[in-house]
């Protein structure tokens, strides 16, 4: 008989204890599974997320356990939180830890699953930290992080460098989340960096490669936020930062991406950033070009 193992069931939020349906399945579970079965319940906003060099960690900080710790795990209406479940799945499936339902898959549902998603495969990922606000909060004014100043805190909604902001010190980081509550942010060490590069991928190939440097005073390689741009043959960077975007499109299943990769000037390190279902094609820098190769791969995709 199977002794001393654990099941996790996870809901979308924990609303207090005056929530009986939160206690009354965890008790009906127990009560059929039996004594050699520990039943515990969970709420995906409560997780942490973190992500560094030496894998993934998901725990909830209050209620002391970790998503590594069960045997199994059970998602029940978590339709609210699917990006949180779909970061859990990336996790649980790395580790050959069963979940039901099979239907929440790993994938690019919000910055944070993304980034889960592509380091449970490999890929290299900045040090990232998520959780809710209040948590990250407390997080923070503890020094429970793990990495120092500066670091990036940015809206896990946001797009072309809006709400992207870099801390110095403890006091700024809380005042940025102090000042934009309404945002849900992701916190990531600071890489130093020369730039990045944005390499357009289309077919399972980088048919261009855009290199992109933020405007002095500035962190933001964005072009949208005043950075410079200039074209640079995909022959000549690294082969291994050409296969990383190209599995980092792979693994959401893009045909037509941008994928942001960056170089660390202390580690020569390259990161994977992000990865753009919707890359700019026909404006920002250089939209020609972008679009002839564009109109190229569309036509490659009719011909008989």
């Amino acid at each position: 008989m199977l002794a001393n193992k654990r099941v996790l069931i996870l809901i979308d939020k924990y609303t207090g204890p005056g929530n009986k349906n939160w206690t009354f399945f965890q008790e009906q579970v127990s009560r059929h599974l039996g004594d050699d079965f520990e039943v515990r319940m969970g709420a995906l906003q409560d997780l942490t997320f973190e992500i560094d060099a030496s894998g993934d960690k998901v725990y909830d900080r209050n209620r002391h356990f970790s998503l590594g710790d069960f045997d199994l795990v059970v998602f029940r209406f978590i339709r609210r939180e699917y990006a949180r479940a779909a970061a859990c799945a990336s996790y649980l499936q790395q580790r050959a830890i069963p979940y039901i339902d099979s239907q929440i898959q790993p994938g690019s549902w919000s910055k944070y699953s993304a980034e889960v998603h592509r380091r449970s495969a490999g890929l290299n990922i900045i040090p990232s930290i998520f959780s809710t606000n209040v948590i990250l909060s407390a997080m923070i004014e503890a020094e429970e992080l793990p990495f120092g100043y500066p670091m990036i805190i940015k809206d896990v909604n946001g797009r072309k460098g809006r709400l992207n902001f870099i801390a110095n010190s403890k006091e700024e980081a809380v005042g940025i989340f102090a000042e934009h509550a309404e945002a849900e942010f992701i916190v990531q060490q600071f890489i130093e960096n020369e730039g990045d590069y944005r390499l357009l991928v289309m077919g399972g190939e980088v048919k261009l490669a855009i290199y992109r440097k933020a405007v002095d005073g500035s962190h933001l390689n964005n072009t949208s936020q005043g950075a410079s741009s200039s074209v640079v043959d995909p022959a000549t960077l690294p082969s291994e930062i050409i296969a990383d975007a190209l599995t980092a499109a792979r693994l959401e299943k893009l045909e037509v991406a941008g994928v942001d990769m960056m170089i660390d000037t202390q580690t020569g390190l390259h990161y994977v950033i992000e990865v753009n279902s919707s890359p700019q094609l026909a404006t920002g820098a250089v939209p020609d070009m972008k679009m002839d190769a564009y109109a190229a791969y569309l036509r490659s995709l009719m011909k008989a």
